[in-house]
């Protein structure tokens, strides 16, 4: 099949958002990592700001590490890390429940050893011995698994920040003992000064240091703020620097001179990351990215970074609609100007328009509909039974809906209006995908353990599933469509075909992982990390579609209406192509 061109184009007003930086990591040239709730990006001052989010399996970032061929990064959904040889990011396999990372740190050795830790604010301390790629429960003597900060020091000692106190391992992570000096504190950060002394800081602002390495601890006196609320701690030159998020004067980077005694407020807003990059230091704050190249002495801020998490593009009646887990949605009226769409629920968990127009959303606080592209909204089910992720109609009224938490599958007879809740068939793994055909369902799960994708189909309306094919692949996200009924495992599609059989669709070389399937009455298009696809044999292949001028590596979502697609850029770049007939 021949690639299809475009044939005209319109450039939507561009969005441009002020992002929370949430993590940041040193890239030894004088550049910076950015980690936030709309994943990872780098910034140089010659070259400006790269996204690195296609591909990346984390919805968000908090955490980071560095070695010489691996950026790791941390967020909600686990693990992940980037290679700084190849420029693809791969899931991390991890044995055991390893969501919520806070923190990541590397072995001294890590080069020879491949051994790292990472904190979990729900399931302690995780270890990897092969560069990163698994990683395994290392809580042996670990009485709190709510780990906020870790340090490993040049001794082979491992030390972790917990809401109960600071643990000490003489192994690198295997066992830990908790440091009876500590006992009940709430630890932010932990860092290793230049005499081989460490520091600590605890939530409410208190120093506490040690000479001994870690095995005792003391008060540090200092005149902090005492509502300071601690995000983290380093050690530039002959200076210290902490940062805050609080609020008022309690907020902003404080410097200290002569080793945590006597501190200076050098930033006046609220701070939640800093790192330094030769001679230059960053620091991420609500609004983005803010730099100085003279040591501290000046700030300026830095142009707005791409990590806002506006990543999905909804089109209802013709109005396109921006949406993300955290941001407020946006909304455009005859591609003229973007309006915020305040009655959406956050954080927002989905965002989906049927094929009639209605709009379905939902949050922590139930589930809403309108039918008027946003202006008022219905709520319908209140509260977790109404937090769902996952949502197929069919025109019949019929439907059905996965639970945020996976733990339930719920169905509608008419529209949407009225539920009722079941358990999830499908076992512990949560449900990636839901997908309603015409005379089927079918579902996909993902076991983040084995990084296995299964699926599930029912022919009985969801009274009985069966289980169907499963493939292993580092790539959790599933797209699916419904006519024909199509389902991604990773870099393959699968079409159902008129006889009922699932068939492998023919993809062009290197077309990557597969993000998103749409369609109309003519044609199928898929959102690969490699580019967009098309298909007009029903699905039998795919080739690329021509005329996009865009970044491929930087299209997040599409969105189909009639004859026009819509691409969202990470930069906040929305685009109107007419399709050829």
């Amino acid at each position: 099949m021949e690639g299809m061109n475009l044939l005209t184009k319109q450039v939507l007003p561009h969005i441009q958002l002020p992002s929370p930086i949430l993590a940041l990591a040193d890239d030894e040239q004088g550049g910076v990592w950015a980690g936030g709730m709309g994943g990872v990006a780098h910034f140089d001052p010659e070259h400006g700001w790269t996204p690195m989010i296609s591909g990346l399996p984390l919805s968000g970032v908090s955490g980071f590490a560095v070695s010489s061929q691996w950026l790791f990064a941390g967020g909600v959904e686990g693990i992940a890390r980037f290679s700084r040889q190849s420029g693809e990011w791969q899931s991390a396999r991890i044995e055991g429940n390893g969501n919520s990372i806070a923190a990541l740190a590397l072995s001294p050795d890590f080069e020879q050893d491949r051994s790292a830790l990472a904190a979990s604010l729900a399931s302690g301390i995780l270890r990897s011995e092969d560069a990163g790629a698994t990683w395994r429960s290392s809580n042996f003597g670990v009485q709190n698994f709510e780990v906020t900060s870790l340090a490993w020091a040049s001794s082979g000692h491992a030390f972790a920040g917990t809401a109960s106190g600071i643990f000490r391992s003489p192994n690198g992570g295997r066992a830990w003992r908790s440091v009876d000096d500590t006992f009940g504190m709430s630890i932010a950060a932990i860092v290793i000064l230049p005499n081989d002394q460490l520091l600590a800081v605890t939530d409410d602002g208190l120093l506490l240091i040690s000479s001994d390495n870690g095995a005792s601890w003391q008060a540090h006196e200092s005149n902090l703020p005492v509502d300071i609320v601690p995000t983290a701690c380093i050690v530039y030159s002959d200076q210290l620097l902490l940062c805050s998020s609080g609020a008022g004067s309690a907020s902003g980077l404080f410097r200290s001179l002569n080793g945590g005694h006597y501190w200076q407020r050098i930033v006046d807003e609220p701070i939640f990351c800093l790192t330094a990059s030769g001679d230059a230091l960053y620091v991420g704050t609500g609004r983005g990215l803010i730099g100085s190249a003279d040591g501290g002495q000046t700030w300026q801020s830095l142009p707005l970074s791409p990590l806002h998490d506006l990543r999905r593009i909804t089109v209802a009646f013709g109005q396109v609609i921006i949406s993300g887990g955290y941001s407020v949605a946006l909304r455009t009226r005859n591609h003229q100007m973007w309006e915020p769409l305040l009655q959406i629920p956050l954080p927002l968990s989905l965002l989906r328009a049927t094929r009639n127009g209605l709009l379905f959303a939902s949050g922590p606080d139930g589930l809403l509909i309108s039918d008027d592209v946003g202006d008022h909204w219905q709520q319908v089910l209140v509260g977790e039974q109404g937090h769902i992720r996952h949502l197929a109609l069919r025109e019949d009224g019929k439907g059905w809906a996965a639970s945020a938490d996976s733990r339930r599958l719920l169905r509608t007879t008419d529209g949407g209006l009225h539920w009722e809740v079941a358990n999830s068939p499908f076992g512990a793994d949560p449900i990636v995908a839901l997908e309603a055909a015409a005379d089927m369902l079918f579902a996909a799960t993902y076991s983040q353990n084995q990084q296995i994708a299964r699926l599930w189909y029912s022919h009985d309306d969801g009274l009985r599933w069966n289980r169907g094919a499963e493939a292993r692949t580092s790539w959790a996200g599933v797209a699916t469509y419904s006519q024909p009924p199509m389902v991604s495992l990773g870099n393959t599609i699968l079409a159902r075909q008129g006889d009922e059989r699932w068939q492998m669709a023919q993809l062009p070389p290197d077309s990557g992982l597969v993000r998103r399937i749409i369609g109309n009455v003519s044609h199928l298009l898929a959102l690969t990390t490699g580019g967009i696809l098309i298909s007009t044999d029903n699905a039998a292949s795919f080739a690329p579609l021509e005329g996009i001028d865009l970044p491929t590596d930087q299209i997040m979502d599409i969105a189909l209406d009639g004859g026009t697609l819509y691409t969202l850029s990470v930069d906040g770049l929305v685009c109107a192509f007419e399709l050829s007939a």
